[in-house]
């Protein structure tokens, strides 16, 4: 671990006075992010103690407009809502600090519209910006169950930034173009793409693109594609599902329950390689359950680590064992934790 040991105390506050009228909404709000650090040793220009206070002022507006419409027979009401987002914060300066728990946050739907475009508390980008979006929606009129919802949004730099996520001082004034869509115009399929464009090469420069299929409690089946320019070019399947259900004995029988397959492999195309795997199995008996999963990370081009997890949770009692439910969770995209959810009986006791 090659950050350095010390302390650090932060506060973050923000005043904001949201205004929505159904039609439009307006959001201005003032924050500021404060942090005193101590650090065991000297900071690269030799102190050990540190202290800065950022200030930021944004504003989030946006409208909406919405019609009758069908799709597939479906009648659906879609909405276009154009949003705009401002946000003015000074630079300070910051490359001397510790990073404890900040990363550059990922380009996408969400993060395209955040003042700041790091995570955590360690560093606060110069930013004087506008960012300019619209999202279109089709909901069922009846239910208002989306359906599909597609957008497109850009950043636009009113001065030059000093801090970025890139590590380089910025002077773009526009960003890549993002576009984003999902939908569930099926039963049981979900899709989800996201493609950043970059008008300067006329090309996308980062693509993922996604479905998954889930036709119950428990059942998940999902692959993911994922491109970045020059850098890496990935498939990955996950899954999660029944592969044995117990029969009921005459009379009632204990402990009777499904065993469960779950796993994701992470394939790099560039590589022609399998990068990352997991794969495990999970028994419901109905008053325990049994989870064996082994989980396989790519240290290099040619070294990997192997993680064996077994554990045997009582219901209602306690789980004994290395956890593997973190890693399922976070790997499986849809897993569902066993016993956690109302679905749990009638996954095991489904036909």
């Amino acid at each position: 671990d090659a950050r350095p040991d010390g302390s650090r105390v932060h506060l973050l506050g923000s005043l904001s006075r949201p205004v929505d009228e159904g039609w439009g909404w307006f959001t201005p709000r003032a924050s500021f992010n404060s942090a005193t650090y101590h650090t065991d040793v000297p900071m690269s220009d030799g102190r050990r103690d540190a202290t800065r206070t950022i200030p930021t002022l944004s504003a989030d507006a946006g409208l909406r407009f919405d019609r009758e419409t069908s799709l597939f027979d479906l009648a659906l009401r879609q909405t276009l809502e154009p949003r705009v987002h401002y946000v003015n914060t000074p630079w300070h300066e910051q490359t001397t600090l510790p990073l404890f728990d900040t990363a550059a946050s990922d380009f996408n739907p969400v993060s395209i519209y955040a003042d700041n475009p790091f995570s955590g508390v360690d560093r606060v980008a110069d930013t004087h910006q506008f960012t300019f979006g619209a999202t279109s929606r089709w909901r069922e009129a009846d239910t208002g169950v989306e359906r599909l919802r597609l957008g497109v949004a850009q950043r636009f730099l009113l001065r030059d930034q000093r801090l970025t996520p890139e590590g380089v001082e910025g002077d773009k004034r526009a960003s890549d173009l993002l576009l984003f869509g999902s939908g569930t115009l099926f039963p049981a399929w979900t899709f989800d793409a996201t493609v950043q464009y970059n008008a300067s090469i006329d090309r996308p420069v980062r693509s993922i693109v996604a479905a998954r299929y889930q036709p119950g409690p428990f059942q998940t089946l999902s692959g993911t594609y994922r491109y970045a320019r020059d850098l890496n070019e990935q498939f990955e399947l996950g899954w999660q599902w029944p592969i044995y259900r117990g029969e009921a004995k005459p009379g009632g029988g204990a402990c009777q329950g499904t065993l469960y397959g779950v796993g994701r492999v992470n394939y790099s195309m560039r590589d022609s390689r399998v990068t990352d795997s997991l794969a495990g199995l999970e028994y419901d008996a109905g008053c325990w359950i049994g989870r064996f999963v082994v989980q396989k990370v790519s240290t290099g081009l040619s070294e990997s680590t192997t993680h064996w997890m077994l554990q045997l949770e009582l219901i209602g009692l306690s789980r004994l064992g290395s956890n593997p439910l973190k890693v399922l969770k976070d790997n499986i995209p849809g897993y569902r934790l066993l016993r956690d959810d109302d679905a749990a009986s009638s996954a095991t006791s489904g036909p």
